[in-house]
C-alpha cells in the first residue's frame, strides 16, 4: 500500500511524464519523452542510442500497463500509474530489473561525455525535456548528489531512485529524482 508521500512523488512524475498534458499517459507520451530526451542529447532517431533507449522505455510502459490498465485502453490515469508502481514495488526482483535496467540506460544516454558518470549539465539536459525548470534541476541535482563530488554515479543514481519509490522520509535526497515534489 503506498503512503501518502509515495502518491505525491508518483502523481509529480505522471504529471511530468503525461507531455502532452491530456490527463492520461499513453504510448504516444513514451514516445514523446524518448524524442525530447534523446534529441537534447544530441543522439538522431534510427541511432544506436535511440534505439536502445526507446526499447527499454517502451519495455518499462508496457510493464506498467500490463499492471495496472484495468479497462485496458492502453492508457493510465494518474491512479492507474500510481497502481501499476504499487504492484511494481510489491515484487522487487521485477522491480529492480527495471530500475537498475533504466539507471543503466539513462547513464549511457545522459552521459554525453562517456565518462561514466552524469554531471549537473547532463543531468539538467535530461530534466527539462519533463518540464522540469533549469533552478528545479539544479536544486535536484544538488541534493541527488550524495558524495558532492559533482556527478552522479550509478550508484547514487540507484540509491536515490530507490529512495525515490520506497522512502517515506519526506527529507529523503532521492525524492527530488525529478525535481521538486
Amino acid at each position: 500500500m503506498l503512503t501518502t508521500l509515495q502518491i505525491r512523488k508518483l502523481t509529480r512524475g505522471f504529471n511530468l511524464f503525461d507531455l502532452d498534458r491530456n490527463g492520461v499517459m499513453d504510448r504516444q507520451d513514451c514516445e514523446l519523452v524518448v524524442g525530447a530526451t534523446t534529441q537534447v542529447m544530441g543522439y538522431a532517431p534510427g541511432s544506436p542510442e535511440y534505439i536502445t533507449y526507446h526499447a527499454e522505455y517502451m519495455a518499462g510502459w508496457d510493464a506498467l500497463l500490463a499492471l495496472a490498465d484495468s479497462d485496458g485502453d492502453q492508457k493510465l490515469t494518474a491512479t492507474e500509474f500510481c497502481t501499476a508502481y504499487d504492484k511494481l514495488m510489491a515484487q522487487p526482483e521485477q522491480f529492480n530489473a527495471l530500475i537498475l535496467g533504466f539507471v543503466k540506460t539513462a547513464i549511457g544516454l545522459w552521459d554525453s561525455n562517456h565518462d561514466g558518470k552524469v554531471s549537473a549539465e547532463e543531468y539538467q539536459n535530461y530534466l527539462i525535456t519533463i518540464h522540469v525548470t533549469v533552478a528545479e534541476a539544479a536544486d535536484a541535482f544538488r541534493r541527488l548528489d550524495l558524495n558532492q563530488d559533482g556527478y552522479l554515479s550509478r550508484e547514487e543514481l540507484f540509491e536515490n531512485l530507490q529512495e525515490y519509490y520506497f522512502s517515506n522520509d519526506p527529507d529523503a535526497p532521492g525524492n527530488w529524482f525529478f525535481g521538486p515534489f
